[in-house]
């Protein structure tokens, strides 16, 4: 009876002993040898992440820089248009004017009470 108990704590042991040995030659062998792809993506990918923020940088700044220049021809030709409407305005208010003045020198001339004034009408508005 002890013999056997002696056997199989010896048989485990040795299970024991494959297993890490197994193991560690995979270790040995993950850490020895990469691939030419592995070996690739570890150089390369850590050196592509600093290269990547600054290029994302360098796109966010122009884009900012593009936005501000639209925005600014946007206010030049709004300050041109408001200009051009003001000028316009101006040109109609002097119109309306020498409209007003010929048209009051017309009627002193035509009328025959000059210098009198009409009684205003009044109308009769019901309240409801």
């Amino acid at each position: 009876m002890n013999y056997t108990r002696l056997q199989s704590a010896f048989h485990a042991t040795r299970l024991a002993s494959q297993h890490a040995q197994h193991h560690s030659h995979r270790r040995r062998y993950a850490t020895e040898t990469k691939s030419a792809h592995a070996q690739w993506y570890a150089d390369v990918v850590p050196a592509m992440i600093p290269v990547a923020l600054l290029g994302s940088a360098v796109y966010l700044a122009l884009q900012l820089v593009q936005v501000n220049l639209a925005h600014e021809k946007h206010l030049d030709e709004a300050k041109v248009r408001l200009s051009e409407l003001e000028t316009e305005v101006n040109a109609l208010r002097e119109e309306r004017r020498q409209n007003l003045a010929r048209a009051s020198t017309s009627e002193t001339t035509h009328s025959p009470n000059v210098g009198q004034f009409e009684p205003l009408k009044t109308y009769n508005i019901p309240d409801y």
